[in-house]
């Protein structure tokens, strides 16, 4: 009986979904281009986000939420003040997340993004 309930464990642990929480890197593009700027997240698991420059510079922070496969990404840029929120799907086989952004406060202004687990 306790092989049984091990295994069911172990099943249980496999089919949860993995977490968003860590670092990605990856680009992001207006409107429709091809995402070519780059982009850097620390998903931290309280929620919180921070985000970087290529180098290394944090020039935003903000929060974020995964429901399922789904993310939503929502920060303001340090310098600025401007408000940015990106919605993706998680791919767990290729480790990514994909999807759009837009200006909340101009939905007008938006784009593509891609980022990668690091």
């Amino acid at each position: 009986m306790a092989l049984t309930a091990i295994g069911a464990i172990s099943c249980k642990k496999d089919n949860e979904p993995k977490s968003m929480a860590g670092t990605w890197e990856g680009k992001w593009g207006v409107f429709f281009e091809t995402p070519s700027n780059y982009e850097k997240w620390v998903l931290e698991k309280n929620g919180d986000l921070s985000a970087y420059l290529e180098d290394g510079t944090l020039y935003a922070t903000g929060t974020w939420e995964e429901d399922g496969d789904e993310i939503e990404v929502n920060y303001t840029d340090l310098s600025f003040s401007n408000k940015y929120r990106y919605t993706g799907t998680y791919d767990e086989g290729d480790d990514e997340i994909a999807g759009n952004w837009i200006d909340p406060e101009n939905p007008i202004i938006g784009g593509k993004f891609e980022m990668q687990r690091k």
